[in-house]
């Protein structure tokens, strides 16, 4: 594996971003009424997006956040294997958080 990078999506009809903004900083960015912040930890990205979402959850809450999607990259040279731990696993359930994952060829 050469890298692994991966982002989270928060939305919802009702969403509001003033207290995710003062909680996750300058790298949270909103678009279209869509949020989302990349972390870029190779194999603990997964670990760490699930982490910060946990911790801020009472904020996805107040910020009525209905939608979070995670996405994660992986970058590869010969082969491409990942997997999901019964831990994430849970996390993603306790989130209700959907997961896409994208693998692709780097090529020098």
């Amino acid at each position: 594996m050469k890298r692994i990078s991966g982002l989270f999506f928060l939305s919802g009809e009702q969403a509001k971003f003033t207290l995710l903004k003062k909680a996750l900083g300058k790298a949270f960015k909103v678009n279209n009424e869509v949020g989302s912040y990349l972390v870029t930890e190779n194999y603990k990205t997964l670990d760490r997006l699930l982490d910060i979402l946990i911790e801020i959850y009472p904020i996805l809450q107040k910020s009525k956040i209905d939608k979070i999607e995670i996405l994660i990259n992986l970058a590869y040279e010969s082969q491409c294997n990942w997997e999901v731990s019964t831990e994430q696993v849970n996390k993603l359930r306790f989130l209700n958080a959907s997961l896409s994952i994208t693998a692709y060829k780097e090529i020098d």
